[in-house]
């Protein structure tokens, strides 16, 4: 069941009380309420956006710090078969457990974000990105803006 009709409808219910609410017939309460439920669908599909992104930099934070302990640990075993360089192999591997902890407290971050995402998603929210948003930070795996792209942002 899609719930975006039914709060496309409570929206327009919201705004035919906005001239009544003028005249004075709601308290300054109810008043209150309403102007927020309104502000609310605003919002609505900004905060959509926002969380998706963020779980979407989670998620290339956590491969690209699991790539990095990868690469960190193949290198430490080869210096572990060479005597000279045993110890320094040693503690380039024990350095390298930062990644699992990161790893664990980063997957908990972005498993409440996607079920803020999953939320949102029954209620009907689209996204839409903004040329902000795509400029907010690196880029994610396979995606790759034009020159073109970049020139048009930047004015």
């Amino acid at each position: 069941m899609n719930p975006q009709p039914s709060l496309n409808a409570l929206q327009s219910i919201l705004e035919t009380l906005l001239p009544q609410m003028e005249q004075g017939k709601f308290s300054k309460v109810e008043c209150h309420f309403v102007r927020a439920l309104l502000e609310q669908f605003k919002n609505h599909s900004r905060v959509f956006a926002e969380l998706e992104l963020s779980t979407r930099h989670l998620k290339e934070a956590l491969g690209e710090t699991e790539n990095a302990a990868n690469t960190l640990l193949t290198l430490a075993e080869d210096l572990q078969r060479d005597e000279r360089t045993e110890d320094i192999g040693l503690q380039i591997s024990e350095a390298c457990a930062f990644q699992d902890i990161v790893g664990q407290r980063l997957k908990l971050v972005q498993k409440t974000l996607y079920s803020y995402v999953d939320f949102l998603a029954l209620m009907g929210t689209t996204t839409q990105t903004s040329p902000a948003t795509i400029m907010s930070g690196p880029g994610f795996t396979g995606e790759v803006i034009s020159q073109d792209d970049a020139d048009r942002l930047m004015g």
